[in-house]
């Protein structure tokens, strides 16, 4: 254990276990009782970390063909000149390199994008999440394991170096079991509508939009404060991408898919169905309950009648349509609190739709 040096200006406790991981609940009985007059940021710390590590490294491609080295920024304008000069791309042999700044200057940005946040919002108490070693949404028995898309990416040079300064100088909780995005949006949202604090998460994930509450966050690329009004919420077109927040967002996020995050609900239709689909079908409901009747009908217009699949981990599964819907709510849903026992049917059951 070590002493952190800057944890009086945020203070949790005067203590750092640098090995300890905490589950939900533990964080939640750490947490003061927050009052009148506090300002108080979560950090999605992971993302703070990546950014300016990932800033922090320049990337580059060699290319050889077996005389001659070139160096070019990205994949993508080679293949172009490949695609212009009718060369075949296939023949080259490609290298990836690496040019990182000293971990010194890293550290240093990222001290001074704490100081920035803290004086941006005069915040008294800033809370930072990292995301620890166990994830319970890898072990749901999905057709493709939850965010195994980014096992083979190349991580920043500095980025372990960034989260050991977190947890070493600003109390970072390492969680396990839920990712740092659940305790960065229920944080915000128990102090926006349980206390007389002022909250605020520092956010760069859409999913953030799914708040059913009132909630608020700071997108520091567009140095941006939104408030979310939770509810139903609303769904808009943007650069001819769907956007929204909400109910209706998260209803999107758990009947579409996520990229991202390699989970893909509509993977399992007997039809093509996509945002724009769902935006056309959604974007004028009126309620919860309209909503949500809408999802179930459609939903058994979609599936086939007998869902047969084979899971990550070769499992054969043979889920009804709600068990399948539950399964997918899990991947998409933030749990708010250690206590959140939101499922898709408890929201059928809360807003008496028939199933």
């Amino acid at each position: 254990k070590v002493l952190s040096k800057n944890f009086s200006m945020f203070p949790i406790n005067n203590e750092v276990d640098l090995e300890r991981e905490w589950t939900y609940k533990q964080v939640w009985d750490t947490l003061p009782k927050f009052k009148k007059g506090d300002r108080v940021v979560s950090v999605d710390s992971d993302a703070l970390c990546f950014r300016i590590a990932a800033a922090c490294d320049t990337k580059t491609i060699l290319v050889s063909n077996g005389k001659k080295v070139r160096e070019f920024k990205t994949r993508t304008e080679f293949k172009k000149l490949c695609k212009d000069k009718g060369w075949d791309y296939s023949k080259f042999s490609i290298e990836d390199k690496v040019v990182s700044e000293d971990v010194s200057h890293c550290l240093a940005t990222l001290k001074r994008a704490i100081r920035n946040l803290k004086e941006r919002f005069d915040a008294t108490h800033m809370y930072h999440f990292l995301g620890g070693k166990h994830n319970a949404r890898c072990d749901l028995k999905l057709p493709v394991q939850y965010k195994s898309n980014r096992s083979g990416a190349a991580r920043p040079t500095h980025l372990k170096e960034c989260r050991d300064y977190l947890i070493k100088n600003h109390g970072a909780f390492v969680v396990t079991g839920v990712e740092a995005d659940d305790l960065v949006q229920g944080l915000s949202q128990h102090l926006v509508n349980e206390t007389e604090a002022y909250g605020i998460a520092f956010n760069l994930d859409k999913d953030f939009n799914q708040s059913l509450l009132f909630n608020r966050f700071y997108n520091p690329i567009k140095d941006t404060v939104t408030e979310l009004s939770g509810g139903l919420g609303k769904l808009w077109l943007e650069n001819d991408k769907v956007k929204g927040e909400g109910l209706l967002w998260l209803m999107q996020q758990l009947m579409i898919s996520d990229p991202s995050d390699a989970y893909f609900m509509n993977s399992h239709y007997i039809k093509k169905y996509g945002e724009k689909s769902f935006y056309k079908d959604f974007k004028d409901c009126k309620g919860e309950k309209e909503l949500l009747t809408k999802v179930v009908s459609k939903w058994k217009e979609l599936l086939p009648e007998s869902i047969e699949y084979t899971s990550w981990c070769g499992e054969a599964m043979k889920p009804t349509w709600l068990e399948l819907a539950e399964l997918y709510m899990a991947c998409c849903y933030m749990k708010t609190s250690p206590n959140d026992e939101t499922t898709f049917e408890s929201l059928l059951k809360e807003y008496e739709v028939e199933y």
